[in-house]
């Protein structure tokens, strides 16, 4: 069972990164994608067992194997274009919240740049938003299957 400071770090997670407003039509696209290769994914077996249950030289139809060709190039072609959405969908959180931390470190006051290098908070804000992208990207992925 989870912690509750486990739980109210993920909330905080979810928090974050619905704050930088990610594009809803573009997860709708990617999501109705992952809809149609599965689809498509399912229709090659059930195309599948209609060749191999009625296999014959004379009861070849074309139409199951132009079927089964479509399902193919469908799934794959969906597959890859919702891949690429999500990949879009998480470069933009990645960005926006590079650009919330930007604005905050702007208008920090001199006596934090003083106690703190320059450097070390522009390295630390470009490293934990990779350690976000890291596990946001692969996520969102999961979320498509």
């Amino acid at each position: 069972m989870k912690s509750t400071s486990e739980k109210g770090k993920w909330k905080q997670l979810v928090a974050l990164i619905k704050a930088t407003q990610p594009p809803k039509f573009l997860f709708g696209i990617s999501l109705f994608l992952s809809l149609l290769t599965t689809l498509a994914g399912l229709a090659i077996p059930l195309l599948t067992s209609q060749l191999i249950d009625d296999f014959s030289l004379d009861s070849l139809s074309p139409g199951v194997i132009v079927g089964i060709v479509v399902a193919f190039f469908l799934q794959a072609i969906a597959g890859g274009v919702s891949v690429y959405i999500l990949a879009i969908i998480g470069q933009h959180i990645i960005a926006s919240l590079r650009e919330r931390l930007w604005r905050k470190l702007l208008v920090l006051p001199i006596s934090y740049y003083d106690a703190n290098e320059t450097g070390d908070s522009v390295s630390r804000m470009t490293n934990d938003t990779g350690i976000i992208k890291n596990l946001t990207v692969p996520s969102l992925e999961i979320l498509r299957f």
